[in-house]
């Protein structure tokens, strides 16, 4: 029995969030006030499965490093989380996907949908993102641990 997918049966998150305009401004919204806490040095959303079980999840250090990139400093950024460039992008189509005009959404979330569905982008992305994660643990786990918890 052999398993295939076609591009059409594949995830596609990306084009999920961005079809959902109340979901991209509670994301955004939320993004907006942890990163604002973040950036002023104030307690913020800290990392369930950190601070639980003292395992940094995927994402951590995500965050500090976008603050780190707005600031320019590509430094810091890539010590914290090298995946941030990337969620800035996310970002940004994600207010294009709450504040566009209706006449221009549909061909937005088309052109998103599009890309997904050649590329497989999010699978593609997500199998990366895990495997970071999974280097940068098993490479060091104490100083990822250390550097998580700032």
């Amino acid at each position: 029995m052999q398993l295939s997918l076609s591009p059409m049966e594949l995830p596609q998150p990306l084009t999920a969030m961005v079809r959902d305009r109340f979901a991209a401004r509670v994301i955004l919204t939320f993004a907006g006030v942890h990163g604002t806490l973040v950036a002023a040095g104030l307690p913020s959303l800290p990392c369930p499965l950190l601070h639980s079980v003292g395992i940094p999840c995927p994402g951590c250090g995500i965050s500090r490093a976008c603050i780190a990139l707005l600031r320019g400093d590509w430094q810091e950024m890539a010590t914290l989380h090298f995946f941030a460039p990337l969620v800035m992008v996310v970002l940004a189509l994600l207010v294009f996907a709450a504040f566009l005009p209706d006449s221009r959404r549909s061909a937005f979330i088309d052109l998103v949908r599009r890309f997904e569905q050649h590329t497989a982008a999010g699978l593609i992305l997500f199998i990366v993102f895990i495997a970071y994660w999974i280097f940068r643990f098993a490479s060091d786990p104490y100083a990822y641990v250390a550097l998580m918890r700032g």
